[in-house]
Order: structure tokens, then C-alpha cells, then sequence
């Protein structure tokens, strides 16, 4: 849309709404001053339902892997504790960092080449047990630069809720 046409629907819509007769409700009472009497309703509330959270983990479809190009543009960059959402290739899998809080790790090679170590806290998260080399995953979390790719970490919510919660998706499944 052209900043001609965004500027003749936004005329338009001002055009409307300052001649349109306004309306005015009573206060503390559910009927509308400005319509006709035959045409007043009392106000019938919408009945509130309960939201109960789907469990966890949850079914997700799984999406094709693409680079937005954030996180190559984040390792040419040497940037640090910066958001992404990304999804790659599962291209190894590395054993467990058992030092302090436990992580699953692995690397994933992005659609443009670029690889990049994901940091999975299972303290927080559960594993993914069935992950392979090869297998599609989307991710979540914060990237770190280092000279290796960087790194990938906060995949999971944060039991404090003080943090951004991250995720990993695999087969369908989130894992947070």
C-alpha cells in the first residue's frame, strides 16, 4: 500500500468518525442515549469463561527450517543478550553440561550455513529425549556471542518470572 492510499484511508476514516453522530451513554444505565426508543436493549453481559492452560508440553505444528538472519547478524556483530526465534537443523548432538544447573546441548545449522550451540537448562525444561542429527527444530532464547557461533540459552521459562520465557520446539512439542 502506497503512502498515498494509507493517507486517503486514514482521511477517510477521520472523515467518518467526526461525522458520525456521537454517542453518549447513561451513566449507570446499560441503554444507548442516542438511539431511537424502539430500537433501546438492555445491556446483557457476556458471560465470562474460565481459561484453564493447555499442559505441558504442548502440540504444536512443526515449521520448515528458515533464517530471519538475526543471529548472523548477531555473531557478526559480537552481540550479546540479545532475543531470537530461529529454526535450523539439529547438525550435532553434544553431551550434557553437568557443572552448576544441567543443560542438554546441541548445535543447529541454520538454512543460511551458520551454526550456532543451543544451551538447554533441563533443571528448568524438560530434555528432549528423542532428539536426533538431522531432526527440525524452532527455538526461543537468548543468544551470546562467541567465536565459535555463539550460544543460545534462557530455552525455558523462568521460575522467577523476572525473565522472558524461551522454548524449544521439536516433533510438534514445546518444551519450556
Amino acid at each position: 500500500m502506497s503512502i498515498k492510499q494509507v493517507l486517503i484511508a486514514v482521511g477517510i476514516v477521520l472523515v467518518v468518525f467526526f461525522t458520525l453522530p456521537s454517542v453518549l451513554l447513561q451513566q449507570g444505565s446499560t441503554t444507548v442515549v442516542s438511539a431511537p426508543p424502539e430500537s433501546r436493549r438492555p445491556f446483557v453481559p457476556v458471560e465470562e469463561k474460565s481459561f484453564t492452560p493447555p499442559p505441558a508440553p504442548v502440540q504444536a505444528p512443526v515449521q520448515a527450517p528458515v533464517s530471519s538472519g538475526v543471529i548472523e547478524n548477531a555473531f557478526r556483530t559480537r552481540a550479546t543478550t540479545l532475543p531470537v526465534m530461529e529454526t535450523g537443523t539439529v547438525s550435532r548432538i553434544l553431551p550434557d553440561d553437568n557443572q552448576g544447573s544441567r543443560h542438554q546441548r546441541f548445535i543447529v545449522t541454520l538454512a543460511s550455513g551458520h551454526t550456532v550451540l543451543i544451551a538447554h537448562n533441563i533443571d528448568i525444561a524438560a530434555r528432549i529425549g528423542s532428539l536426533r542429527q538431522g531432526d527440525a527444530i524452532a527455538f526461543s532464547g537468548i543468544y551470546e556471542w562467541n567465536d565459535k557461533g555463539g550460544v543460545v540459552h534462557w530455552t525455558h521459562h523462568d521460575p522467577s518470572g523476572r525473565h522472558a520465557a524461551g522454548y524449544l520446539q521439536h516433533n510438534g512439542t514445546i518444551y519450556q
